[in-house]
């Protein structure tokens, strides 16, 4: 089984679905997209249009914008319910987190995410994590710029501290992938995404420390499956844990979502 953990996306949804069928994944996870909309650049005017806004996009929607994108995800991927599941989002400044960990359960996603705004920030996880523990759902964090090693030594402590809830790091902190990968050897519920690695030595060091734990990913339609595809194909691993990051690992992680 062949498994992508974090995709955005779409408009159309169908240029999603066609990559997908076209190499071969079983399933997808899926994240909300706002202003970061890989889809529309195709030209340096285009991609700093679209990276000015994401620059300046706030983390504090409230929460009846959450709710108005978790819905709007839920009805997308119903459209293709054998191959699409999806992450609700939560702002960390929203004022009632719970509620909002509740609707994403009811909602049907497989759990919550992709949280940005973390860096400086990472004590208002705690309510995150506390609902999710409650939901059985999985945590995805951005972990990559401005994260940095500070922000990861606390969200390690976060993990320590509720060791119920599945936390994926994703982008494995980015330039910091070596503390990642630290941390999740020594925090059993921490687990790795490998999309925008930083290198295929920060990919293989992973592997070889935490193979039943790192989670195929792409963040398309920033990257394309075949890229990371050809990454997992050349890491020095045997074909049994070449599978299990394309796909086993995933499928263990949510063996209680689907």
């Amino acid at each position: 089984m062949k498994i992508d953990v974090h995709m955005h996306i779409t408009q159309p949804l169908e240029l999603l679905t066609e990559q997908l069928r076209k190499t071969g994944f079983d399933r997808a996870y899926l994240c909300s997209s706002a202003v970061a909309r890989g889809e529309l650049i195709d030209s340096l005017e285009t991609a700093r249009e679209v990276m000015g806004r994401v620059a300046g996009v706030q983390n504090q929607a409230g929460d009846c914008a959450v709710s108005q994108i978790n819905r709007a995800l839920a009805e997308e991927i119903r459209r293709y319910p054998a191959l699409l599941r999806g992450f609700g989002k939560v702002d960390l400044f929203q004022p009632d987190i719970a509620a909002a960990v509740g609707e994403i359960a009811e909602l049907g996603l497989s759990g919550i995410g992709e949280i940005v705004g973390i860096h400086g920030n990472t004590g208002r996880l705690a309510l995150v994590l506390e609902a999710a523990e409650a939901r059985s759902l999985p945590v995805f964090l951005h972990t990559d710029y401005p994260v940095d090693a500070g922000d990861l030594k606390e969200i390690a402590a976060q993990a320590k501290k509720y060791r119920g809830t599945q936390i994926i790091l994703g982008h494995m902190g980015g330039d910091f992938w070596m503390d990642a990968v630290a941390i999740a050897r020594e925090t059993p519920n921490v687990w790795l995404d490998t999309s925008e690695i930083v290198n295929q030595v920060a990919l293989q060091v992973a592997v070889n420390t935490v193979p039943d734990r790192v989670l195929f990913s792409t963040d398309f339609p920033w990257d394309v499956p075949e890229s990371m595809e050809a990454r997992v194909a050349a890491l020095r691993v045997s074909e049994a844990v070449k599978a299990a990051v394309l796909g086993g690992n995933a499928a263990r992680l949510f063996s209680k979502q689907g």
